[in-house]
């Protein structure tokens, strides 16, 4: 049966090497170590890298020297969605999912324009890994909605006590290392008056903005209110 021409071609594009030029391979088995600890495979690692499949395993499995190239190629391999993938780490997919849903976008809403259920959904958000296809699709939903208000009160209330946050929190949501950024807590009422301007500017609703800056609804408008009332 052929293959989906976007899976890659699984045997090594690495020429063979002198034994002679071999380099120890501790370092690159310590970082394939870390990559299957966070749910990679070695097939994954393998589309990833250009290798064979069993290269990696056999690094796994003791092999105590490798190649100069295929050292750099391994080393090389991080956690970031790639579409010669079959499977890819499904952490970005859930963040962008998670984003969405701080938005007011339903995993129903979401499943109906990807045209998946919303079992498949869940079992995405609770999984390691995913397929490209599925990454890929929710991606290209996430950014055609990722500004824009779901308007579901529900999925909102339900994606700030789960502690998800706003989309604009990610500089780049595909790197595994990062971590979102959090709302600068600073007593200048000009610059709080700044920030919400800006968010409201960007398309954020009243509740988003409230959860960006880390307060409640209310708070925000008694807030606003107030600074009103001073400014008058």
């Amino acid at each position: 049966m052929k293959k989906d021409p976007y899976i890659g071609h699984a045997l090594s594009r690495i020429p063979g090497v002198h034994r002679a030029r071999m380099s120890d391979a501790t370092e690159t088995r310590e970082h394939l170590r870390f990559l299957q600890s966070i749910g990679m495979t070695c097939s994954m690692i393998a589309r990833a890298a250009g290798t064979s499949s069993t290269t990696p395993r056999n690094i796994m499995n003791g092999q105590a020297v490798i190649a100069p190239e295929i050292e750099r190629a391994l080393l090389a391999v991080t956690p970031r969605p790639m579409h010669h993938q079959a499977l890819v780490l499904s952490f970005s997919t859930i963040r962008r999912m998670n984003g969405l849903a701080f938005q007011g976008w339903s995993l129903a809403k979401i499943g109906a324009e990807v045209g998946m259920d919303h079992t498949a959904l869940h079992i995405i958000r609770r999984g390691q890994r995913t397929g490209w296809r599925q990454y890929e699709s929710i991606s290209r939903v996430y950014d055609a909605w990722h500004l824009l208000d779901g308007g579901n009160l529900r999925t909102k209330r339900w994606a700030t006590a789960n502690g998800f946050v706003h989309p604009l929190d990610w500089d780049d949501i595909d790197d595994w290392f990062e971590q979102p950024t959090a709302p600068e807590r600073l007593d200048s009422q000009q610059y709080r008056a700044e920030e919400v301007t800006f968010l409201r500017d960007m398309g954020l609703s009243d509740e988003a903005i409230a959860g960006k800056l880390g307060i409640t609804l209310f708070s925000l408008q008694q807030w606003e209110r107030r600074y009103r009332e001073v400014a008058a």
